[in-house]
């Protein structure tokens, strides 16, 4: 048998399309003086803070743990394995 968790997560997609949306909620002190993008290319976007490097890849999902406060990273698959999509995600895969 298998089951599906009740919990409900936060998520969202990262695309080309939604990289402002997804790193207001992502990364909200992003363009001060510390936190900045590093680079950005058609795999991936590149955020330092400090001298820590954060890899935000596109078209992978980003899961919001309340419990933890941090955000887990699937791709395609793993999230189609661990997650099913309820409302609150619009055709864009982002938040409502």
């Amino acid at each position: 048998m298998k089951c599906v968790s009740k919990k409900q997560y936060e998520c969202i997609k990262l695309t080309k399309e939604n990289l402002k949306e997804f790193l207001r909620i992502v990364e909200p002190y992003l363009d001060s003086k510390y936190v900045f993008i590093q680079d950005d290319n058609d795999k991936y976007c590149l955020v330092k803070h400090f001298k820590v490097e954060k890899y935000y890849f596109y078209n992978d999902w980003y899961v919001f743990d309340w419990d933890e406060a941090t955000w887990g990273h699937y791709t395609d698959e793993e999230f189609k394995e661990e997650f099913e999509l309820v409302e609150g995600c619009d055709k864009n895969n982002s938040f409502r």
